[in-house]
C-alpha cells in the first residue's frame, strides 16, 4: 500500500502518513460500524 501511495504522491514520508492515518481510522471505525464492504479502497 504504501508503495502505491508513494508512487501517486511522489514523496515516502506523505506515503506513510496517508496509510497510517486510514490505518487508524479503520482500527476505530470497523469494531463499531463493521469491515466496510470493500476496504481495500
Amino acid at each position: 500500500m504504501v508503495a502505491s501511495l508513494t508512487r501517486r504522491f511522489g514523496d515516502l514520508d506523505i506515503a506513510e502518513e496517508a496509510a497510517a492515518e486510514a490505518f487508524a481510522t479503520a482500527v476505530q471505525r470497523w469494531p463499531a460500524d463493521g469491515v466496510a464492504p470493500n476496504p481495500g479502497a
